[in-house]
């Protein structure tokens, strides 16, 4: 059986890093894709703000929101898709396995003790966020 396939972009790998100490995370997928993040946690947050990137973006793309939310007490961690930045992959599914991204950031930042997480995205990464969020509830 064949599987839908989108379209092969080139990668931008991320532009900028933050201004601010924060780890890299890799996450692994079913089908063996390292994912890489950046978590960069405050003092007293007031949760967690998970950033997606638009279609053919990377995490650097999201830096600005990230830099408010922190600014606002909100611990961030921003997502390089599946296909894009620094994960590893080289066709994206437009949102059909990219959505396991997204569960697989969530469950992270909840292995954490977070219990007030919040899912942005832009473009693709707001469709992504928003199919996984079935995922997550099922």
């Amino acid at each position: 059986m064949e599987t839908f396939q989108g379209p092969v972009y080139r990668k931008i790998t991320n532009e900028e890093s933050p201004e601010f100490p924060y780890q890299t995370v890799d996450l692994l997928t079913k089908d063996s894709l390292s994912l890489e993040a950046w978590y960069i946690p405050v003092d007293s947050s007031k949760g967690t703000v998970i950033l997606f990137h638009g279609l053919g973006g990377n995490k650097s793309n999201v830096l600005k929101q990230a830099y408010e939310f922190r600014y606002l007490g909100f611990n961030v961690m921003l997502v390089d898709l599946r296909a894009h930045g620094r994960s590893n992959g080289n066709i994206t599914t437009m949102g059909f396995r990219e959505s396991e991204d997204v569960k697989l950031a969530y469950e992270y930042v909840l292995k954490k003790g977070e219990k007030n997480i919040i899912l942005y995205g832009i473009s693709l990464g707001s469709f992504v966020y928003r199919k996984s969020v079935l995922m997550i509830i099922i």
